[in-house]
């Protein structure tokens, strides 16, 4: 949605701002500051550049409801990436 009036309202949301921003090759990471939580990375692909996102831009992200899913706090964080101890 080109702006936060237009994103449906059946759809999740966040507000915050963007502290950073880094280019990956395919896509961009943002580093989002918001009140629900304070350091969320979000990732797009890079089809198009968006001047508009910039570190100190203010930012609705949204999605999909169906795309949510919880993750279970007692399960361990780092299962996965290669770090488990031995």
């Amino acid at each position: 949605a080109a702006d936060a009036s237009s994103v449906p309202p059946d759809r999740n949301r966040l507000t915050g701002r963007i502290r950073d921003a880094s280019y990956l090759g395919v896509s961009t990471q943002y580093v989002i500051d918001s009140p629900a939580c304070p350091e969320l990375a979000v990732y797009e692909q890079n089809v198009a550049r968006d001047a508009r996102l910039a570190p100190g831009a203010d930012v609705v992200l949204h999605w999909d409801p169906a795309h949510t899913f919880a993750l279970d706090a007692a399960q361990d964080a780092e299962a996965g990436t290669g770090e488990e101890a031995l």
